[in-house]
């Protein structure tokens, strides 16, 4: 015979007892399941979601339809509800260190030419060199393949 499914009051205390409540101004650290990105994972029902996420909803109320949830602290493991903030994917991408660069990862400036905003809000920049490079590399790539699966099969 299947187990009832815990009540709603069940799932929030066994989701508490997995927060390390510490002072009201500290971090609240989450001492269960991780996902791979280091942000607590806790099972609701069927489903597994980022334990902040839930620690906002709880605390705070609903998060707004396409919003995301920041950590003030920046600390992905944090549940402190004072700590979490909601902000659209536009705001919370200006506040991730690669938003401050003048410059991507090979050495290019961003300026408004070569600069390619990306994601569904525009929320992320590429920079338009290295983009075109990979474009290309990529065509020659699948020509190799192309070659190489008529001459040598």
């Amino acid at each position: 015979m299947p187990r009832p499914a815990p009540t709603r009051e069940q799932l929030i205390a066994r989701f508490w007892s997995k927060v390390d409540k510490r002072g009201e101004d500290d971090c609240w650290l989450w001492k269960a399941a991780l996902f791979s990105t280091g942000y607590g994972a806790f099972r609701w029902g069927k489903n597994n979601v980022g334990a902040h996420k839930l620690a906002y909803e709880l605390a705070v109320g609903p998060i707004p339809e396409g919003y995301h949830v920041h950590h003030e602290c920046e600390t992905r493991g944090c549940c402190n509800p004072s700590h979490l903030k909601v902000l659209t994917p536009l705001e919370h991408g200006g506040l991730q260190p690669s938003a401050k660069a003048t410059h991507c990862k090979r050495g290019h400036e961003f300026t408004p030419e070569n600069t390619k905003w990306q994601g569904p809000e525009k929320q992320w920049r590429q920079c338009r060199i290295c983009f075109n490079a990979n474009v290309q590399a990529h065509v020659e790539r699948k020509k190799q393949r192309q070659w190489f699966e008529e001459n040598m099969t």
